[in-house]
């Protein structure tokens, strides 16, 4: 019976490449975008409220059932109500998630946003 030593192989290895994360959550700034209507989701296809914007009603419902579905990807939005909406990837509402809270925004979804609901 003949035993064979096994080889050992040194693995470099590589550091994983960045990844861009989503923001968790929303930064107050001092004042809604232009144009941007009260009781609204004001959804923008550009970073810092640029691009061609699309005005939504806010989901009051609260019971987390009226999934909200932009006509585009959106790179930018501001939370024009008193309620916290959830922001999410997908166009179903679910997946990534950020929380906007009234009054506030997001100036760079790094993933782009595709739908909302009442937190």
């Amino acid at each position: 019976m003949t035993c064979r030593r096994a080889e050992t192989h040194r693995a470099f290895r590589v550091p994983p490449a960045p990844r861009r994360h989503a923001p968790r959550t929303s930064t107050r700034d001092d004042a809604p975008p232009p144009n941007c209507p009260p009781n609204s989701m004001c959804l923008y296809q550009g970073e810092n409220y640029s691009g061609t914007p699309e005005y939504l009603p806010i989901d009051w419902a609260g019971d987390g059932m009226n999934c909200q579905v932009a006509e585009s990807v959106f790179r930018s939005v501001y939370n024009r109500s008193v309620q916290t909406q959830i922001v999410f990837q997908t166009g179903d509402c679910r997946g990534n998630r950020v929380e906007i809270k009234g009054g506030t925004g997001v100036r760079d979804f790094s993933y782009g946003g595709q739908s909302y609901i009442h937190s």
